[in-house]
């Protein structure tokens, strides 16, 4: 599972730096790690993407540093799954394909998020809610202390969040 800075069509993604100015990028990022080898290799690479943006899913990358769907690959398949906060996607055909809407969202908002048209599925349908299982098995088991939602926070919000996740992890 990978989170990409940036994303392309054939799920080539960015995790190295915004801006093409090598010398100087707008913002460098943590760096490619691991990705370039194991999306070179591996059938089983999916991706998740907290905040869905024109900004996050670009027509042309600033740089590549997780392959995607390629005809000249030798080995790997490229990602097989993407969700975001707006919908979840495959890549049918080698293209970011939406498959699942989230509850409000509607094709035209998932399309005015992204820089580049948008594949859709058919019998595209609204993604089914979790269970009461599944949320229990996620908020008491998986992540009791809430780690995964500071993700989903900004700035202020996310250092009280962590201060909280911290006297919480400190008390147990």
């Amino acid at each position: 599972f990978f989170r990409p800075a940036q994303i392309d069509r054939c799920g080539n993604f960015n995790n190295l730096a915004i801006g093409q100015d090598h010398s100087q990028p707008r913002m460098r990022l943590p760096g490619s790690g691991g990705i370039p080898d194991v999306t070179t290799y591996s059938d089983d690479v999916f991706l998740y993407v907290p905040y869905h943006s024109r900004a996050v899913f670009v027509s042309e990358l600033d740089y590549r540093s997780g392959l995607g769907h390629n005809p000249d690959r030798t080995h790997g398949s490229g990602p097989k799954y993407l969700i975001s906060n707006l919908g979840q996607f495959d890549f049918e055909g080698g293209e970011l394909r939406l498959v699942t809407l989230h509850a409000g969202v509607t094709l035209e908002g998932v399309q005015s998020k992204t820089e580049f048209d948008v594949q859709v599925a058919p019998g595209l349908h609204e993604t089914p809610a979790p269970t009461e299982d599944e949320v229990r098995l996620l908020r008491e088991e998986i992540d009791p202390l809430g780690v995964r939602r500071l993700e989903f926070l900004r700035a202020t919000a996310r250092k009280v969040a962590l201060q909280e996740i911290l006297a919480r992890e400190k008390e147990s």
